[in-house]
């Protein structure tokens, strides 16, 4: 399909001409194909000229990114290559493990090459990310020759349509390429089938090259090659930034908008590749139901042969080339999903499972973790970081948690099963709903008083304290001298959480003390149901003062006890981190007792030992925080950079301990959720005897 054989193409009075238009979700599946879509053609003929400065959207950055360096290494000495990819954030704990990939491997021994928007989330759907994302390139390209896009959709549980479903990517993909692209540069776009409307508006403007061989011969990916970038009219990518995110319905273009000769090319191509596609499915039906050896072996023959022959076409890649030179690529337990299992149509029975009948499957899957007992303690040595780093030490703000689906600290498995029992669970429905509102004082230097519970006796009984601890008043009182009375007001938690946070407020509380302590016990859950995963999420302000505050009255050597929702999002785990630095010992314990999945995590430090820099490490933050408590669309989500966590004993034991307590409270969750069954049951049967 040539540019030459396309009329004139006016889009700015063809969108007018239609009101509604329809725009997708976020990135899918992709394998390693890209070098089969630069062969020797025009576009690694060009690469000299043209390839020097490249932006690639994608979900799984396995095959563009290699393949680019693969034709720079091959085509030029001279040719230099400066890249910027973006790709859903890993560790934004908003995002889904159906949506994000898991393999980071790349994403962080290249992480200063990624682009994850003004939210941090990742999602190039979202215009702010767009422009925030044609400002960076400016800045630090200038121009771009080389856009490259392989986004997808799972469409795994809804596969025929497929091509409905990741429109709207495509869209903002091309969208987006069509505004950070400099004229004469190129863009290669991955698509699937074209029968839809709105796929041929798109086809409309661009041209398909061919699909490559790597790809595999039964799935419907094509990819549309474009070459010489014309440019394009400031008030038509205005108009079409209009439409820019997912919206329900509608098409980009009326449909006689389209001329005749377009819509034979089109068809034309769209039954090539599907009549490649149904031959192929047709022959791996065959070959499934009659493995002949024969037949098996001449397959494996041709496997062979590309095998070879792929090899002698690329040549590997000399390693001072590589795009992670000399760095390792190990494996880890999130780096895939779990595969599917079964046919189609049972992963769909699946679905229509009572939440009785999930709870028994469940029941069946953590009897063995319950029996095992698991990780129920992780002690964790003082670390030393050089004063220099601590310097460098940025802090990520972006898109407000709302409750956590995502964590670089826990399996995504043991997460998803969570989450899954939480949202279907009656039990856990009626705690949430019957829990005690959240209770501020009118004073909230109170408030912190009663947040914050310092004890200057140094012996204090850890049991004791745990037997009562849920009276919080008390160790407050006896620091303050007389009972706390006051008025009160009902408030939201996430308000609470911010609204009384200044500097003045726990520098007032800090000098209210007469003299540094040698125990402290912070309760940084009171404010929270302890029970959701929110619960981290609307805690993580107060776990913070309550280190700021430690960080101010602890004398030399004293110890310190905070009880905290979770530890699993990148802010908490950095906090933890921190304390590390300010502790000779910390120790992560879970608690035990029979309703645990109700009960916070316990941190136990001893021997307090701060410097200097981690003191400004804490008031750098604290102070981020306030600058954004105002602000509903953005809040701190780092506070120690992401890189400095991965790949360390730290992160291990971190993953370990925060697996441990999710099937604890998984286990607990399911022992109610049996019991509540149970006694429905004698319910209804009572019921039925009555009547």
């Amino acid at each position: 399909m040539s540019h030459q054989n396309v009329p004139d193409i006016d889009i700015e009075r063809d969108i007018k001409a239609s009101p509604e238009i329809w725009i997708p979700n976020i990135p899918g599946e992709s394998s390693r194909k890209g070098r089969d879509k630069h062969p020797s053609s025009s576009v690694e003929q060009k690469v000299e000229a043209l390839f020097r400065k490249k932006f690639h959207f994608t979900r799984e950055p396995d095959w563009c990114l290699p393949n680019s360096s693969q034709i720079f290494s091959k085509s030029t000495s001279q040719c230099e290559w400066k890249w910027l990819a973006n790709t859903l954030n890993p560790y934004y704990e908003g995002n889904t493990s159906d949506k994000a990939i898991l393999d980071d491997r790349l994403i962080k021994r290249t992480f200063e090459k990624w682009y994850f928007g003004v939210d941090d989330t990742g999602n190039l759907m979202e215009l702010s990310n767009l422009e925030g994302l044609e400002k960076k390139v400016r800045s630090e390209f200038g121009n771009v020759q080389l856009v490259t896009a392989d986004g997808s959709v799972n469409c795994q549980d809804n596969p025929a349509e497929q091509e409905t479903l990741v429109h709207s990517l495509h869209f903002c993909e091309v969208v987006a390429a069509l505004t950070i692209l400099q004229q004469g540069g190129s863009f290669v776009l991955k698509m699937f089938t074209m029968f839809e409307m709105n796929t041929a508006c798109l086809m409309y403007l661009l041209c398909v090259d061919q699909k490559p061989v790597t790809s595999k011969a039964g799935n419907s990916e094509v990819y549309v090659v474009c070459l010489g970038f014309q440019g394009i009219d400031p008030k038509m990518l205005d108009k079409l930034k209009e439409n820019y995110g997912p919206t329900p319905n509608g098409t980009l273009l009326p449909p006689s908008s389209i001329p005749p000769s377009f819509w034979s090319q089109l068809y034309k191509a769209s039954e090539k590749f599907k009549d490649y596609q149904m031959s192929t499915i047709e022959e791996n039906m065959n070959l499934y139901e009659n493995q002949d050896f024969y037949a098996m072996e001449e397959i494996k023959e041709i496997q062979r042969c590309c095998a070879e022959r792929f090899y002698q076409t690329c040549q590997p890649i000399p390693t001072a080339e590589w795009i992670c030179p000399g760095k390792s690529m190990k494996m880890s337990k999130n780096m895939s999903r779990q595969k599917l299992q079964g046919t189609w149509h049972e992963r769909q029975s699946d679905k229509k499972m009572t939440h009785q009948e999930v709870v028994h499957r469940m029941e069946d899957q953590y009897r063995s973790t319950e029996q095992n007992g698991g990780l129920t303690q992780v002690a964790m040595k003082r670390v030393e970081v050089r004063d220099k780093k601590l310097d460098e030490f940025e802090l990520i703000a972006g898109k407000p948690l709302k409750t956590i689906t995502l964590s670089a600290f826990c399996s995504f498995t043991v997460l998803e099963d969570w989450n899954m029992l939480c949202d279907r669970s009656p039990v856990f429905q009626s705690l949430v709903d019957t829990s005690v509102k959240s209770v501020s004082w009118n004073d909230p230097v109170e408030a912190f008083f009663q947040l914050t519970p310092i004890s200057r006796r140094t012996s204090v009984g850890f049991r004791a304290y745990q037997a009562g601890h849920f009276v919080r008043s008390s160790a407050a009182t006896s620091i303050q001298g007389s009972s706390m009375q006051g008025n009160l007001d009902i408030c939201e938690t996430a308000e609470l959480s911010k609204k009384f946070l200044t500097v003045e407020l726990l520098d007032g509380l800090i000098s209210r003390l007469e003299g540094k302590v040698d125990y402290i016990i912070a309760d940084c859950c009171s404010m929270t149901d302890t029970i959701s995963s929110a619960s981290e999420c609307q805690s993580q302000y107060l776990f913070l003062s309550a280190l700021y505050i430690a960080g101010n009255i602890c004398n030399p050597g004293a110890n310190a006890v905070f009880f905290f929702p979770g530890l699993l999002t990148r802010f908490s785990a950095g906090l933890l981190f921190l304390l590390r630095m300010c502790f000779q010992e910390v120790t992560l314990q879970l608690p035990q007792h029979p309703s645990s999945f109700r009960l916070p995590v316990m941190v136990n430090c001893d021997g307090f030992e701060m410097s200097l820099s981690v003191q400004k490490i804490f008031e750098r933050l604290l102070k981020k925080c306030i600058d954004l408590k105002m602000s509903d669309n953005i809040d701190v989500l780092e506070s120690v950079p992401i890189t400095t966590l991965l790949d360390t004993q730290f992160q291990r034991d971190l993953e370990k301990f925060n697996d441990s307590h999710l099937m604890q409270k998984i286990c607990s969750l399911i022992e109610a959720e049996l019991s509540y069954v149970s006694m429905e049951g004698e319910h209804h049967v009572n019921s039925a005897a009555t009547a």
